[in-house]
């Protein structure tokens, strides 16, 4: 199965917070996992928002950041994706970083995984409902 995991459940692997677990699980080997590149730029800003805030420590985070060239990404060009990106932010009033990872799923048929409970739920009243999973009922914890 095709997925595309967004921001908010990427940083899981790098950081432990609820459902790193799940999140983890995504890398066990049994999907194509595909990102746009936006996601490193976007793991990158959480692991330096934890830092400012002394959660992390500086080293962890940059080894943390490091590790993500090693993941089993099929990575993607932004800028292919920066059109039908916008046209779904436009129509759901949703940042464009979020539309992104919506527009990716589109491009390659894969599953948007995602964390952000408040974008899940935009898209469940959407016709793109379909096209997203919540992080936790996706890979539930065993």
């Amino acid at each position: 199965m095709r997925l595309a995991p967004d921001a908010s459940a990427a940083v899981k692997w790098a950081i432990t917070e609820p459902d790193s677990a799940a999140a983890n699980r995504l890398l066990n080997g049994e999907h194509e996992l595909y990102a746009p590149r936006l996601l490193a730029s976007e793991v990158g800003n959480a692991l330096w928002r934890r830092t400012r805030s002394n959660e992390l420590e500086r080293q962890s985070s940059l080894t943390e950041a490091g590790g993500l060239v090693g993941l089993p990404l099929n990575w993607a060009n932004d800028a292919e994706l920066i059109t039908p990106a916008l046209d779904i932010a436009l129509a759901l009033n949703r940042p464009i970083c979020d539309c992104v990872y919506l527009a990716l799923a589109y491009r390659v048929d894969a599953t948007l995984i995602t964390a952000d409970a408040s974008f899940y739920n935009t898209l469940a009243a959407t016709e793109h409902s379909g096209r997203a999973v919540l992080l936790a009922h996706f890979a539930p914890a065993q």
